[in-house]
C-alpha cells in the first residue's frame, strides 16, 4: 500500500511538480533523495522532521527544541509512527 507522504498530508504543493514548485521553488524534503523509502515514503516525504529546510523550520526564528516540539507535535509525525509500527525510525 502507498504512504501520504508529508506534502500530500499538508497539501502544501511545493514538491515536485506541485502547484506552488513555480512559485516558491521545491521543497527541500521532495529532493532529499538519501532518505527514499524511509518510513515507506519518497525522498524525504516520511521522514521531514529531521530535514532542516523545512516549512516547519525554514524561515522560523524559533529555537531549536521550540522547532523539535513543533515536529513532535505534528498530526503528520504522529500518523508516520502509527502507520509504521515497530518499524519507525526517527
Amino acid at each position: 500500500m502507498r504512504k501520504t507522504n508529508c506534502w500530500e498530508h499538508t497539501l502544501c504543493g511545493r514538491q515536485l511538480g506541485g502547484h506552488k514548485e513555480k512559485d516558491f521553488g521545491a521543497c527541500q524534503i521532495s529532493l532529499e533523495t538519501k532518505y527514499n523509502k524511509i518510513n515507506g515514503g519518497v525522498n524525504g516525504g516520511r521522514y521531514c522532521w529531521n530535514i532542516n529546510d523545512n516549512l516547519c523550520k525554514s524561515k522560523d526564528t524559533i529555537s531549536i527544541s521550540q522547532q523539535e516540539e513543533k515536529c513532535n507535535d505534528c498530526s503528520f509525525k504522529k500518523l508516520v509512527i502509527q502507520e509504521a509500527g515497530d518499524s519507525f525510525i526517527e
